[in-house]
């Protein structure tokens, strides 16, 4: 017997309790689901702290240990089927395959494996943890990093502000390499803390932490996320029935106000942007990238140079875009062009057809959705505007999406019309 308990302007609550064979999701987790919950936190900041070397050694060994506590998680008697996302498993193949033709077979040994390393990692990951405990390990994973950045900030406050060589802007950075990797994590970390259902101690103190150090990054993809959290939050409040007429006129007001401001960070180049994220008009050279890099892509249209088969070499195609563009680049600043670039059309198409099946599953039902399925669908929108400015689909952000598009698509988030107004799984709906 299911009792589903619905409060107006809340999120749809499932409980059952004669069943004892639970669907994902409901009751509390079994093992492998914590297991699994503490292996991505531990991924999560191996991958956006590979400038430890152990780090960056141990990124292997995860999927090893993620297929083990998934192996593990099969033996609880509350543990659902799964549903492997067969695009997601055909763009990973994909992957793997590159490397026959990589331009720069060297650099494609050891920067391939770490890849597919992510986004095994993440699948398995998603094909076990439910929405609310994918945002509680996300959750966790960034408060770990906020200590980590503050640490480095009061131990050398010199080496963790001076600019790096590789990105020579002043910002704020600590251990992770960059003002905008810095920024990006903590607007992550802002969305996470929002949507993630179970509570926290301090949890208002943790978000005040995200937000001096993104004010410290400087970083302006990091504002145009956190803006774009916001004005989400906002928006769904404005859907809310609690909220009257006039409510919902200022809040959808407010909600706009955010989004336009986020694209201005994200795209439009005024001087007021400009000068606090430290951009110059061409985007910090960008737009010679971009430009030298769609010349590149139809050298090998449909399967691309390799994963890794440019950029980290000296020599071959990297030697000439360097030349096209005018100065060392060590990626394409837009991740929809070094997917096509390096995966050609082909893996470019089979990830297009990922991403936007993850977001049609995503996008109904929004304001009705329980609330870590709306943080989910926040963050994948983070991911796909985050990377018309930087290349996280070719690089360790895949870990987070290859998790929520199994989460999502294996999970049955908006499998049926009943399911998807509840937010739960169809199962559970059907009963």
């Amino acid at each position: 017997m299911t009792i589903v308990r619905e409060r107006i302007g809340r999120d749809v609550f499932a409980e059952q309790v004669a069943d004892p064979r639970k669907p994902r999701g409901a009751g509390q987790e079994h093992d492998g689901q914590r297991l699994l919950s503490w292996l991505f936190t531990i991924s999560w900041l191996m991958g956006n702290l590979v400038s430890f070397k152990p780090f960056r050694s141990g990124l292997l060994i995860l999927p090893v240990l993620a297929v083990v506590c998934f192996l593990v998680s099969r033996f609880d008697r509350r543990a659902s089927d799964v549903r492997v996302p067969a695009v997601l498993a055909g763009f990973i193949f994909w992957c793997v395959l590159s490397y026959g033709w990589s331009l720069s077979p060297k650099d494609g040994s050891h920067q391939m494996p770490e890849y597919v390393a992510m986004l095994v990692t993440g699948l398995v990951c998603g094909l076990v943890l439910t929405p609310q405990g994918l945002l509680a390990s996300l959750a966790r994973a960034s408060r770990i990093l906020i200590c980590i950045v503050g640490v480095s900030l009061v131990v050398d406050y010199h080496a963790a502000t001076a600019p790096p060589a590789l990105d020579p802007v002043p910002g704020w950075h600590g251990p992770v390499g960059g003002k905008n990797g810095l920024g990006l994590l903590m607007a992550i970390a802002l969305a996470a803390f929002a949507f993630e259902d179970r509570r926290v101690r301090a949890r208002r103190l943790w978000i005040v932490a995200a937000v001096v150090l993104l004010v410290g990054a400087q970083s302006g993809a990091g504002w145009c996320l956190s803006l774009l959290a916001v004005g989400m939050l906002l928006w769904r409040a404005a859907l809310s029935r609690q909220v009257n007429a006039i409510g919902k006129v200022l809040l959808k007001v407010l909600a706009a106000t955010c989004g336009i401001a986020s694209l201005t960070f994200l795209f439009v180049d005024l001087p007021a942007a400009t000068g606090v994220i430290g951009k110059s008009p061409n985007f910090t050279g960008r737009t010679s990238i971009w430009t030298s890099v769609i010349d590149a892509i139809p050298e090998h249209l449909l399967t691309g140079t390799g994963y890794a088969g440019v950029w980290f070499s000296d020599g071959g195609a990297t030697a000439k875009l360097t030349r096209a563009i005018g100065f060392r680049a060590y990626e394409a600043h837009q991740g929809y062009l070094d997917v096509t670039l390096q995966l050609g059309a082909v893996g470019a198409l089979l990830f297009l057809t990922l991403l936007i099946a993850t977001l049609c599953r995503l996008i109904p039902n929004f304001a009705t959705r329980p609330r870590a399925e709306a943080g989910l669908l926040v963050l994948v929108l983070a991911l796909v505007l985050e990377n018309f400015a930087e290349s996280m689909w070719t690089g360790f952000g895949v870990l987070l999406f290859a998790a929520i598009a199994t989460v999502v698509i294996g999970h049955g988030a908006g499998r049926s019309d009943h399911a998807g107004r509840l937010g739960l799984p169809e199962a559970v709906s059907r009963r």
